[in-house]
């Protein structure tokens, strides 16, 4: 909630949001219990993949506007 509130005040450069993303989800699915123990390890490296691709933000029109 804080972090909410002080959104303006908090600078993050483009390299520093997947981290961010990754310790907030984290914290959050770790506090309230929500991933087995033994399921921990497979769901978090599945969850920085996930994060990593969405940060690609491909360049898809481009890509296809110079191939024609």
């Amino acid at each position: 909630m804080n972090l909410y509130n002080n959104l303006s005040s908090a600078k993050l450069s483009y390299s520093d949001i997947p981290s961010f993303i990754n310790t907030i989800i984290k914290r959050i699915l770790e506090e309230k219990n929500l991933i087995p123990e033994q399921n921990k390890e497979s769901f978090f490296k599945l969850l920085e993949t996930t994060i990593n691709l969405v940060m690609l933000k491909p360049k898809v029109k481009n890509c296809l506007t110079s191939c024609f």
